[in-house]
C-alpha cells in the first residue's frame, strides 16, 4: 500500500506476528530502517473498548430484562390472577370473604378488587335478604345499591 511515497508492508515479522513496517533508506550512513508495530498493539484499544460496550450493553438489557420480569409478576400478573380467581368464584355461585390485594397500589386494577369487593358485599347483601324472604320473614329490611339497582 502507498502512503506518501512510503511503502507500508503488512506482513510477519521474525516471532510470526502480524505487524505494519515503513522501510527507511537512510542514505548518508547506507543504512536501511524499518519501523514496524505489532497489529495486537494498534488494535488492542478498540478491541477492548468494543468488549467493554458488549459486556455493558448483555448487562444493562439482562437486568432491565430482570426487573421488567419482576415488575410485571408483581404488578400485573398476580393481581390479575386474584381478580380471576374471584371472578371465577362468583361464576359459580360462591361469594367469598374479600378480594385479596396482594399490592396495594393506586392504579385500576386496585380500582377493580376494590369495585368486586363492593360487588361481593352487595351480592352478600342481597343474598341475606333473598334467605330471610325464603325463611317466611316478610319483613326483613332491604336497601336498594342504588336508583338503577335491578334487583333492589
Amino acid at each position: 500500500q502507498e502512503q506518501s511515497g512510503n511503502t507500508f508492508i503488512d506482513d510477519l515479522d521474525y516471532r510470526d506476528e502480524p505487524v505494519l513496517a515503513i522501510p527507511f533508506y537512510l542514505p548518508t550512513v547506507d543504512w536501511g530502517l524499518v519501523v514496524k508495530i505489532d497489529k495486537k498493539e494498534i488494535y488492542q484499544p478498540t478491541n477492548d473498548l468494543r468488549n467493554t460496550l458488549i459486556i455493558t450493553g448483555l448487562s444493562v438489557f439482562l437486568i432491565s430484562l430482570l426487573i421488567g420480569l419482576i415488575f410485571s409478576r408483581s404488578i400485573l400478573v398476580r393481581p390479575l390472577l386474584t381478580l380471576k380467581e374471584v371472578v371465577n368464584l362468583l361464576s359459580k355461585g360462591v361469594l367469598p370473604e374479600k378480594v385479596n390485594r396482594t399490592l396495594q397500589t393506586n392504579d385500576e386494577i386496585s380500582e377493580m378488587g376494590d369495585q368486586l369487593n363492593d360487588l361481593v358485599q352487595n351480592l352478600k347483601t342481597k343474598a341475606n335478604f333473598a334467605r330471610s324472604i325464603g325463611q317466611d320473614n316478610l319483613h326483613a329490611d332491604f336497601k336498594p345499591t342504588s336508583d338503577q339497582d335491578t334487583l333492589g
